[in-house]
């Protein structure tokens, strides 16, 4: 987890950047290639789960976006090993930096679960990320605890 990239929202100042899904869809060699070429670390898996969380919901590039991450059984597999795992991989962080991931896995989740073709290739174990979330939920302050739990009783539900 020491690898993980700043995850906070760039200003608004910043000029606006093309659409997340619009970048990944547009790599050389395709999205889908590129993914199952890496070798992922907790780091890059969460980062790349942060920028899945961001993806606009509903959109038609989004789902594609999320489907070719989630037909790569490496990225999958590395997936539900983190999602299993979260409480501990996300321990030792900082309370903004387990805020922040714990928001973009919950975000995520129901991002795939909103979606049937999504939900049925993910293959994820939403259950227990919803129980580990709850569980690092609970270590953040009252503030940061509060700003998740809209996503986690959404999740639970």
């Amino acid at each position: 987890a020491a690898h993980i990239t700043d995850l906070d929202a760039s200003s608004a100042e910043d000029a606006k950047p093309a659409p997340i899904s619009h970048t990944l869809l547009g790599v050389a060699g395709g999205l889908r290639s590129n993914i199952a070429a890496n070798t992922w670390t907790e780091g890059d898996l969460h980062s790349s789960v942060v920028l899945l969380s961001r993806l606009p919901p509903g959109d038609a590039l989004s789902r594609l976006t999320l489907l070719s991450f989630l037909a790569v059984p490496q990225w999958r597999e590395f997936a539900a090993h983190c999602a299993r795992n979260l409480q501990a991989q996300l321990g030792p962080l900082s309370d903004r930096r387990k805020e922040l991931l714990l928001a973009a896995w919950l975000s995520f989740a129901l991002a795939v679960l909103a979606e049937p073709s999504l939900r049925a290739a993910a293959d994820l174990p939403f259950r227990h990320l919803a129980e580990d979330g709850e569980a690092v939920r609970r270590t953040l302050p009252y503030e940061a605890s509060q700003t998740v739990a809209p996503l986690a009783r959404r999740l639970v539900s």
